[in-house]
Order: structure tokens, then C-alpha cells, then sequence
């Protein structure tokens, strides 16, 4: 993994402490997860030089923006932080909103405004106040002008938290365009399972034993650190590429890296790249293939791993080809299918059961 930039915090306030260290990832964009209360929106303060740590150390792209006496003041670090609040000028118009941060930037202009407008699809807003705009415009403005400064990181604080889930689902895709478009290391701040899963790639866990960095959502989700979420919150995420469409039944059919298929509701095309999200709770087993069966995902699999859950449900991890795909079970099933490790088995899942994006 290539690295932007590498934090080793002290926080310390009235009644809490968190020292954590980690790396920034040049690709992908990386989510902190946990509870509220737990220190997400304090490193991202310390990250952007609102708040001074002693003892921490914060270096993005060989500068060392707090280290021993350095502390390089917020105003000029090139890290860009988009408020909860979004912090938008009331009094000025979209364009006034983004020309004050433009001018407030000295050096250079590598991303552009024009860019910037197309890719968050705000050209037609510019003359609008504030007031005037919808949640999930309001949050894209503030994000261009917080692009306008010129950073070399982006991170968002909670950006979707005040968006209702048709918004959220909108405003995912604008996040991993820019992410792409301007090759901008991004770090998002959530206590959002459903947000973490669909939009981000890595992810720094803090909970009451600590934190934990995990390079892939999904192989978090089949750690140990699992037991930070709760069971109808488990999934598989799978990073996909459409290889054919099926226009006379609305189907597009994806492959993962390692070569599994899925079918997938909607016509997406074929050179996009598709976001999976498969519920644990959505998947079911059967140890014989179904015949005649309306679903159409059916993938031969082998099981991995047979977990008791508090409740009075099982989850099982199964192997399909090099990938791993869990399935949420009753103990009851899970004891009429007598399952074990390295038992054959075939795992079904309804295509409108799959969050694709």
C-alpha cells in the first residue's frame, strides 16, 4: 500500500485520552468508524491544525506538519476539512461561496474550477443563495470550495449525516468521482456502517479496545473486529467490473478481481466499475443445488467457518473461488444442515438483494 502521509496522535482532553498511529493511503478512500464520542472528529481536527496535541506527529507527503516544535498552522496546510455543519457563507451566492476560497489559495490552481463544477455537477447552481439549495447540493458546494483551497488531503466529517438515505445514495458517487478525478487521497468520518461500506475502501476502527486499520472493508468484516458491528450489519464487499448487460430483463452481470459472478439489477455500463454490498442476512444455503429456482445467484462454495452470534442465529463464511461471502443462518438451519468446516455447499442470493452502485 502506498502511503500519503503516516499520524501518530495524543488527544487528550478533560476526560478522555486516545493515542493511535496510522498510515494515509494514497488510493482508496479510508473511513474512521465508531460510536459517537470516541475521537473521529478530534483526529480530523488535529489532522487539519485546529487542535494542538503535544507529543503527536502528522507528516503528509514528506512535510512534517506537527513534529517535536514544528506545528504548521491551519491556514497553511494543504489539508481541507469539510465540516458537519458545512459552514457555507449564507450571505454569498454558490460562485461567491467557492471564488472566496480561490482567493484565500496563493499557490498554484492544479485543481480546477471548471473541473471541480463538472464532476459535483454544480455549474447550474452557481447563482443560487445558499437557502436555496437542497441537502445534498449544499454538501457538494461545500466540498468544492473546500477543493478550491487546493488540498493535497480531503477529509469530510460525517458528510452524509444530515441527508436522507435517497440524498446519501446520491451523493456517493459525486464523492468517489472527485476521489478519482483529482487523485486525491480522501478520509471520511462515520459512524455510518451503510456509508462506510458503499463508499469507502479502507478503514480505522475505534472502539473501547482500541483501534485497528484494516486495507479492506471487507476483510474487516471477516476479522476479529467484526464483533464492533452487529450481525444483520455483517456483508461482503466486492469491488466489480460489468462484463456483459442483459437488456431484455434490466440484468448486468459483474465480476470480481478473482474472477466470481454476480447477476445484479439494472443496466450499468460496461466499462463502469460496481460497488457489491451483500448482506449476510440475505444469503441462504442449501447443500444441493436448487432446481428450478427463481433466484439467480447460485454459487458452488465450501465452508470456511461456522460462528455463533449472541442471538439464536449462526453466521457462516464460505469460500467461493478466491472470494469469501457470508451468510446470516438461524441455528436451527445451521444444525438441520449439520454444516462444518469444509462441507460443499451452494449459497443463494436474490439480485434485488444487492446494493450496486
Amino acid at each position: 500500500m502506498n502511503i500519503a502521509g503516516h499520524c501518530h496522535f495524543k488527544i487528550k482532553r478533560e476526560d478522555f485520552e486516545l493515542e493511535l498511529a496510522f498510515d494515509i493511503p494514497v488510493a482508496g478512500i479510508m473511513a474512521i468508524y465508531g460510536e459517537s464520542g470516541c475521537g473521529k472528529t478530534s483526529i480530523l481536527r488535529a489532522m487539519v491544525g485546529l487542535d494542538h496535541h503535544s507529543g503527536s506527529c502528522f507528516t503528509l507527503n514528506g512535510v512534517a506538519l506537527q513534529k517535536g516544535g514544528v506545528f504548521i498552522p491551519a491556514e497553511q496546510r494543504k489539508v481541507g476539512l469539510v465540516f458537519q455543519d458545512l459552514s457555507l457563507f449564507p450571505h454569498l451566492n454558490v460562485r461567491e461561496n467557492i471564488q472566496f476560497a480561490e482567493k484565500r489559495n496563493p499557490s498554484g490552481n492544479n485543481i480546477k474550477r471548471s473541473d471541480v463544477l463538472d464532476v459535483l455537477a454544480i455549474g447550474a447552481l452557481l447563482d443560487r443563495m445558499p437557502q436555496q439549495l437542497s441537502g445534498g447540493e449544499q454538501q457538494r458546494v461545500a466540498i468544492a470550495r473546500t477543493l478550491m483551497r487546493q488540498p493535497e488531503l480531503l477529509l469530510l466529517d460525517e458528510p452524509m449525516s444530515a441527508l436522507d438515505d435517497n440524498n446519501k445514495q446520491r451523493l456517493i458517487p459525486y464523492l468517489r468521482q472527485v476521489h478519482q478525478t483529482f487523485d486525491l487521497p480522501m478520509m471520511v468520518v462515520s459512524h455510518d456502517l451503510n456509508v462506510v461500506t458503499q463508499l469507502c475502501d479502507h478503514i480505522l476502527m475505534i472502539n473501547d479496545r482500541g483501534y485497528q486499520f484494516h486495507d479492506s472493508i471487507h476483510q474487516a468484516m471477516l476479522s476479529d473486529d467484526a464483533e464492533t458491528f452487529k450481525s444483520q450489519q455483517l456483508q461482503a464487499v466486492f469491488n466489480t467490473q460489468v462484463i456483459d448487460r442483459d437488456e431484455a430483463f434490466g440484468l448486468t452481470t459483474v465480476e470480481t478481481p478473482t474472477g466470481t459472478t454476480f447477476y445484479i439489477n439494472g443496466l450499468f455500463p460496461k466499462t463502469q466499475a460496481i460497488r457489491l454490498n451483500i448482506h449476510a442476512k440475505d444469503v441462504s444455503m442449501s447443500l444441493q443445488a436448487p432446481q428450478q429456482s427463481s433466484i439467480l445467484n447460485v454459487l458452488a462454495a465450501k465452508v470456511v467457518e461456522v460462528k455463533a452470534t449472541p442471538g439464536f442465529e449462526c453466521l457462516v463464511v464460505a469460500q467461493v473461488g478466491e472470494d469469501q461471502i457470508m451468510g446470516l443462518i438461524s441455528k436451527k438451519s445451521a444444525i438441520n444442515l449439520k454444516l462444518q468446516v469444509n462441507q460443499n455447499i451452494f449459497i443463494q442470493i436474490k439480485t434485488n438483494a444487492i446494493v450496486a452502485g
